[in-house]
């Protein structure tokens, strides 16, 4: 040899001789095996677009094992040939490997696709078919919750409805927050058997929002202090103080204290917080009796006026029943905000008690999201609610709002799973940047299905299809020719 003659022989060369003798050690000793592999992965979509976009998916996958895959060129045939289950190899190329390389070749698949027991199907990955089935309760997951974004008529509500019945059938319960006009969810919930409550102005339905219910004294406080941003535009600091001895003295009156064994007693309702404001009206301090006069000023027409069936005392005594429904899109926009909010609260705390699996969906989310006074209390559900063995799921078509608020961030760093569907142009390079898209993805995105789109798990993203049979189609379409009634 070169070395053996004194000749210089490089260090590579030496590392690839080393590696050969070890190589003919293990086949001599029977510990390997030699195989020539010939590896071809076929990639097929209904259009160029979906197919150069799954092309550049696989390449980056192949890539991320240290495997330079090589497109066939001008061979297309021979590769497709080669790919069917017919057992030729007309493209004949090949590789030698040890039976131990082999092995982990096989098998192909990303470990987020691999279907869990009692999982929830999302959909069908367009990669290779395979059914998404992932259980969002299992440990593989830090919390429950997910976020699912897109624009109008992008599938939003179809997706949900679809995660919302195969949900339902692995024992999940369901209560859904309906803002929608349209009742988006009300033919899937008497459908598949649950309840509704519509709160409407006429309707006999009615949450107190001063009642205390499996929570705290200091938290109740706190929820409403986030409340009186609904009725109040701007609290000034006079008028936060004054809240804070109006909240304790109406209390203090209905004999309710710090004290647990007095929370169970009949709460006070905004008439008391108003006749409060109205007595310190005529305070002798300046500020103080203008503070009172704002917020009594703007309390007046939810105690006496249009909106007074919030000044009510609550008689939904039990969430009883698998799958619940509130609806409130009969009410006038300016308090469905507002009820969203109440009904939020009431909802959360009374599943806080109830340690089974269950699901919260709140559509049009970004109303609940984008003032500074609710970020707190709705970050600290969706923070907590894994500890109640609860999901939070988010719906809402504010896109960029969300992905430039502090409030979505923090949604979203607290969500393991999101569910992109199709998105607007003019948001495309925000939703690329914060989920660090590639242009395929991107093109992709803006051309998606209705329904389908690209489905986050754990920080790896999948491209879902979603998959419905005939009749779950007629329950969860918007389209009023296709839906089923009754």
């Amino acid at each position: 040899t070169d070395e053996a003659a004194g000749k210089l022989v490089s260090y590579s060369a030496r590392l690839q001789r080393k590696a050969t003798e070890q190589l003919i050690e293990m086949l001599t000793s029977g510990s390997e095996r030699a195989f020539l592999l010939s590896l071809y992965v076929c990639v097929e979509s209904e259009s160029l677009e979906k197919l150069d976009l799954l092309t550049d998916i696989v390449v980056s996958k192949l890539n991320e094992v240290r495997l330079k895959p090589q497109i066939a060129y001008e061979r297309m045939d021979a590769g497709l040939r080669s790919c069917a289950p017919l057992g030729y190899n007309l493209l004949n190329v090949g590789r030698n490997m040890t039976s131990s390389s082999l092995a982990a070749t096989f098998p192909f698949v990303s470990a987020y696709l691999e279907p869990q027991p009692k999982g929830i199907l999302f959909g069908e990955n367009q990669l290779d078919g395979m059914p998404i089935i992932c259980d969002i309760f299992s440990k593989s997951f830090e919390n429950a919750n997910g976020l699912v974004l897109g624009m109008s008529g992008s599938g939003k509500s179809f997706a949900v409805k679809t995660i919302l019945s195969r949900a339902l059938q692995q024992g999940i319960d369901m209560i859904v927050l309906d803002p929608s006009e349209e009742g988006e969810y009300e033919i899937l919930t008497t459908s598949l058997g649950g309840r509704i409550i519509e709160f409407s102005e006429k309707s006999d339905a009615f949450i107190n929002p001063f009642q205390i219910t499996e929570q705290s004294y200091d938290e109740k406080l706190f929820f409403l202090h986030s409340l009186m941003r609904f009725f109040v535009s701007e609290l000034t600091d006079e008028m936060k103080d004054l809240l804070d001895e109006a909240f304790e003295s109406i209390y203090a009156k209905r004999g309710i204290t710090h004290d647990p064994k007095t929370w169970g007693k009949e709460a006070p309702t905004l008439s008391d917080l108003y006749s409060y404001m109205e007595k310190e009206r005529k305070s002798s301090f300046a500020r103080r009796a203008e503070a009172a006069t704002a917020v009594s000023s703007s309390l007046r027409r939810f105690v006496k006026g249009s909106f007074s069936f919030i000044n009510k005392q609550t008689n939904i005594k039990k969430l009883d029943g698998r799958f619940i429904t509130f609806k409130i899109g009969s009410l006038p926009k300016e308090v469905r905000r507002v009820m969203m909010f109440i009904i939020l609260e009431f909802v959360y705390n009374r599943m806080r008690r109830d340690l089974r699996k269950k699901m919260l969906v709140v559509d049009e989310a970004w109303k609940l999201l984008q003032t500074e006074s609710e970020e707190g209390y709705i970050l600290n559900i969706v923070k907590t609610c894994r500890h109640h063995n609860m999901g939070l799921v988010l719906i809402t078509q504010d896109v960029y709002d969300l992905l430039t608020s502090k409030a979505g961030k923090a949604v979203m760093a607290n969500s393991s799973w999101q569910l992109l569907l199709r998105m607007k142009p003019s948001i495309i390079d925000d939703v690329a940047a914060t989920f660090k898209l590639n242009e395929t993805t991107k093109n992709y995105l803006l051309t998606a299905e209705p329904g389908s789109g690209l489905f986050f798990v754990n920080n790896t993203f999948i491209p879902l299809k979603n998959i419905v049979a005939s009749d779950e189609y007629k329950l969860f379409t918007t389209h009023p020719e296709d839906r089923r009634v009754g």
